[in-house]
């Protein structure tokens, strides 16, 4: 994703650390607790902290295999 760019590979575990305008532009692995995620620190990220954009856990199946999602799902078939 960001092969051409030369940048300084950083590894954290420290998830509260507030985003700083000394980070911009740098590459920073942020350990969510399974492995490490990767961030390109932006603009848009300033103020914010890391473990904003390292996410810790997944939807499991069960929430999607719901009753209620069942039947919209179903809605959805039969209008088509």
């Amino acid at each position: 994703m960001f092969k051409n760019l030369n940048l300084k590979w950083i590894f954290t575990k420290k998830r509260s650390l507030i985003i700083t305008p000394q980070l911009l532009k740098k590459y920073i692995y942020v350990y969510n607790g399974h492995g490490f995620v990767g961030l390109l620190i932006t603009q848009k990220m300033l103020g914010k902290k890391l473990g904003d954009f390292s996410p810790t856990c997944h939807m499991g199946k069960n929430i999607h295999n719901s009753e209620r999602n069942r039947k919209k799902k179903d809605k959805l078939k039969n209008r088509k």
